[in-house]
Order: structure tokens, then C-alpha cells, then sequence
């Protein structure tokens, strides 16, 4: 990853891109939020369950997409993500910290205008002249995934009332 001020680079370190089918996808995006410590799990429709309560210095450049410290591997320049941007965590802050807005003083959370913010680019051999991201669009699909992911969830939670009811350890299958 290099980062540049113009087309001066100021900061440049190895990341962990996404793995398998949770690449990371190219696109020309903008920041959109940044957390200074935040929560990161898999979606209902996802078969491979995650959950970390505590995820430092988090820069969001899509909806579940972000520059993130990742405390649990050091093996930086190889695929390990569900398709986030994994960085060492003294990298991920210098992120965070580069990037505008500065976090106000006692908050730990903010939305960034798209207008104006940070570009990132994400591009690999094969899009090495990525197209720009819709935002737009990926607001609309939000909607719909929210709403599934809410069904989901209800099924899921019936599925272990029903299981504790009958006295077992697991939802039938």
C-alpha cells in the first residue's frame, strides 16, 4: 500500500488484502467514516461466522470494507481478510491519523462527506484502471441487505428459541 500527498508518496508498508471469494474489490472509493475502535462480523448470510469486539483504527472506504489494524496475524503481504484492507496496527493508525477529517477530540466515530474526502484506489493486474464506486447504488442494495439480513436473523434466533425449548445445544438443521 503507498500512500500519496499529490503525487508525492509518503507512506508506503505490506497489507493483507482479501482471500478467496471476499477479495477486495477494485474500484476508485472515497473514506467514508472512521472509527477509532470498532466492532467487525460476519452477516447472517455468511457461512463463515466471525466476530471481533475490538477492531483498532478503522478508516471505512465501503460498507464493511476499511483500512483496520489486525492484531491477531502478522503475515502483512499475504491475502487474509474477508476483504478488508488489514494493517499492522502502528500502520493502520498512521492511516487514520493521515486521513481527513481529524477525529474531534473525545469522539470515537464519524461519517465523512464523500465530497471532497480522501480518494483510495484499489486496483490489481487485472483492473489496473479500476472504475469509480456507486455510492449511490450500493446505498439501495444496503437496504435490501439490511432487510434480509433482519429475516435471517429472526429465523435464526426462533430456530435456537425452539432448540432451548426442546432442551438441545443446537438449532435443528
Amino acid at each position: 500500500m503507498v500512500a500519496y500527498d499529490g503525487d508525492t508518496p509518503v507512506f508506503a508498508t505490506l497489507f493483507s488484502s482479501g482471500r478467496n471469494k471476499k477479495d477486495t474489490p477494485p474500484a476508485l472509493y472515497r473514506i467514508r467514516s472512521k472509527s477509532s475502535i470498532t466492532k467487525m462480523a460476519a452477516e447472517e448470510r455468511e457461512t463463515n461466522h466471525y466476530e471481533v469486539s475490538e477492531v483498532p483504527w478503522a478508516t471505512r472506504f465501503r460498507s464493511g470494507l476499511y483500512f483496520h489494524a489486525a492484531y491477531w496475524h502478522d503475515q502483512f503481504g499475504t491475502p487474509k481478510s474477508h476483504g478488508c484492507v488489514n494493517l499492522a496496527p502502528t500502520d493502520a493508525k498512521w492511516v487514520y491519523d493521515w486521513t481527513d477529517p481529524t477525529m474531534p477530540a473525545g469522539w470515537n466515530e464519524l461519517e465523512v462527506a464523500a465530497a471532497g474526502s480522501v480518494v483510495v484506489l484499489i486496483h490489481d493486474a487485472l483492473q489496473p484502471d479500476p472504475p469509480v464506486f456507486d455510492y449511490d447504488k450500493e446505498a439501495i442494495e444496503r437496504v435490501k441487505i439490511r432487510k434480509q439480513e433482519k429475516a435471517l436473523k429472526k429465523k435464526r434466533e426462533e430456530a435456537e428459541a425452539a432448540a432451548a425449548a426442546a432442551g438441545t445445544t443446537s438449532p435443528p438443521p
